[in-house]
């Protein structure tokens, strides 16, 4: 997982606060000494309020800047915003960690109320009208910059915009007070996901899918997911995102079918239930037939890989075909919890430095563990010959436990495909904060990353690295996968009917109702639930209010990444192939905003862009399916 915010509530939370000044020339071409990043973790509420304080008041001076200069240039204006981005999502992302897993309920409250400071400093300044009159000054401005620069230049640009900048007062009015009531909404659903409170969201959706409609409805878009989808997506329009996903779900549904038509068979021979319709509670009886099938007494619940050497075998990998040595560091402050460890990353050859984080792995009171890669400072050129690299925390939810620590399969696929994030992070070439791959592009490019690196898991020499080259457990190892593999098949329809609810409630009518949405599109494109009880509608507001219309996006680069390992299949050696993952690194995880993606990914595969891969996985032949 990616995204920890709505796409709107990114551009509304993450600004603000101080800046650093830049000198120098407004060339792409200088090469500048980069270091790790630091930020200040508050411990006490006292400190939040004045690092809030402060930042505020820093971001307010470099605004005033702008504001009174003799002439305002790409330099002091354009980058100059950029910076006041950065250095205020530094400050509120630090907040935003400590909201999120610090063990101290004093320290959460105290950095939710600095964020809301934060937001309303945003409203203040980012919507300031004299402000606006400036930037708009640079529409259609060029100065034979390279794409990256020019890239920065309509970020910007379409910031202020997005913000309802440039619209009639009354509608500049109608704008403030959705995004406002929007904001209490997404709190309120969140605070019923972590405290499991029922009844409540499938209302709250609602409301707030209406308030999406009208907001687009606002800045001219004829979607919700028109604005997010046309914006720097491979998909590029709601309408193809669309029918990727109903072109696959066509030549995928005979396997749904198969697998209906086994489960019911199951269903039958245990004499337990009659109904012929296949539920969603129903697929634990076919996982069972799998676990049965590949003898597998405890299912994929089995914990066998020493976490230590889960991460080991991770950061194996970072260096040996990605160039990217990590090592454990102290930190340089008191952290919020003492199982918190601390990482610097940097290139083998150079010692360049590339990036640090933070890993928090282990589950306690107060924490969301949802595993997820949260960055805190995305990288940037702060001057002509100085560039802070990225700064992030890894985040999990294991159980810590006084012996060795042992990971099912499942959490080691997770570990890896966060890992992904995590190498994707350390790889980006952007300079400035807006021009950010991870935090600009849609999933359907940022989550290639995470779904190439789960399928280093399957590798047959990760396994016994991972096992310590045990034969005995390898053998175990290759039952679960295979065991794995087959549900995901299964699981991949689940997506199908998500990616369809999430993409229909962001569509351009109003008055949907999600969960009704909801259980019509798990009927058609996956299994129905047997109890259509409306609380179920929890299972999907995560991704409905933090990814809207992107969660197409999983399906989108899956399919992309097994037509990238089709070509690691054909050159004979599997993914443990040094020259192509360093030539894969070059081309899709060296990345900034501003790089044509589409051409990046068909220049690594030397052809077009294929499904064939992907699809390949739906051939059923009651055996292995991958």
């Amino acid at each position: 997982m990616k995204k920890v915010s709505s796409l709107i509530l990114s551009v509304f939370l993450i600004v603000l606060t101080g800046c650093l000044e830049l000198t120098g020339s407004n060339s792409d071409d200088s090469k500048p000494r980069s270091v790790f990043t630091s930020v200040v973790f508050p411990t006490t509420p006292e400190q939040a309020d004045e690092l809030t304080k402060n930042a505020l008041g820093k971001g307010d001076e470099s605004v005033k800047e702008i504001l009174s200069a003799d002439e305002n240039t790409f330099e002091n204006t354009i980058k100059k915003i950029d910076t006041i981005l950065y250095n205020g999502k530094k400050v509120y992302s630090a907040l935003n960690v400590l909201s999120n897993i610090a063990p101290d309920k004093e320290i959460r409250d105290s950095a939710n109320e600095n964020k809301k400071k934060i937001a309303e400093w945003y409203f203040k300044t980012f919507r300031d009208e004299n402000l606006f009159r400036i930037i708009s000054g640079f529409e259609g401005y060029d100065n034979n910059f390279k794409p990256e620069g020019k890239a920065l230049l309509t970020e910007i640009i379409d910031f202020f915009k997005v913000n309802g900048m440039g619209l009639d007062p009354l509608e500049q009015d109608k704008l403030n007070e959705n995004d406002y009531i929007s904001e209490v909404l997404i709190q309120q659903i969140n605070y019923n996901l972590v405290n499991d409170i029922q009844g409540e969201n499938p209302g709250l959706l609602d409301q707030l899918m209406e308030l999406r409609a009208q907001w687009a409805e606002i800045l001219k878009y004829n979607s919700y997911s028109e604005f997010v989808i046309n914006r720097n997506s491979l998909a590029a329009s709601p309408d193809k995102a669309a029918d990727f996903i109903e072109q696959v779900f066509i030549q995928a549904e005979d396997k749904l079918n198969l697998i209906k038509e086994k489960i019911r068979e199951l269903k039958k021979d245990s004499g337990e239930d009659s109904d012929p319709e296949v539920y969603r509670g129903d697929i634990f009886i076919y996982f069972d037939y799998l676990d049965d099938k590949y003898g597998l007494d405890q299912g994929l619940s089995v914990k066998m890989y020493p976490m230590e050497n889960v991460i080991d075998t991770l950061f194996h990998i970072a260096e040996k075909y990605f160039e990217v040595k990590i090592v454990e560091s102290s930190p340089d402050q008191k952290l919020w919890s003492e199982d918190v460890r601390f990482f610097k990353a940097s290139d083998l050859n150079t010692g360049k430095p590339l990036g640090s984080f933070y890993m928090d792995l282990f589950s306690r009171q107060g924490k969301n563990g949802i595993p997820r890669v949260q960055e805190i400072a995305n990288g940037k050129l702060v001057s002509q010959d100085l560039k802070e690299e990225p700064l992030f925390v890894f985040i999990t939810d294991i159980d810590k436990s006084e012996s060795e620590i042992l990971l099912s399969h499942n959490q080691v696929v997770t570990l890896f495909h966060e890992f992904g994030h995590v190498i994707n992070i350390l790889c980006k070439t952007n300079n400035y904060r807006r021009t950010d791959s991870m935090g600009y592009f849609s999933f359907d490019f940022v989550e290639i990353h995470s779904q190439f690196f789960e399928l280093f898991s399957a590798e047959k020499e990760v396994l016994e690295m991972l096992l310590k080259n045990n034969p005995e457990k390898l053998e175990k190892a290759l039952s679960l996968l295979n065991s794995y593999k087959e549900r995901a098949v299964l699981n991949s329809f689940y997506y199908t009917a998500i990616s369809k609810t999430d993409l229909i409630c962001h569509s351009g009518s109003k008055n949907k109702e999600a969960a009704e949405v909801f259980h019509q599109m798990m009927g058609d494109y996956y299994l129905p639930y047997k109890d259509k009880s409306e609380q179920k509608i929890n299972r999907i507001a995560h991704y409905i209010v933090h990814s809207p219309a992107e969660y197409y996006g999983y399906i989108w680069s899956k399919a992309i990444v097994y037509d990238i390992a089709s070509k690691f299949e054909l050159d004979g050696k599997g993914l443990l192939n040094k020259d192509l993952t360093l030539e894969l690194k070059e081309k899709i995880f060296e990345v900034s905003l501003g790089n044509d993606l589409e051409k990046r990914i068909e220049s690594f595969l030397k052809r077009d862009i294929s499904t064939d891969a992907y699809m390949n996985n739906f051939i059923y032949d009651d055996s292995v399916m991958f």
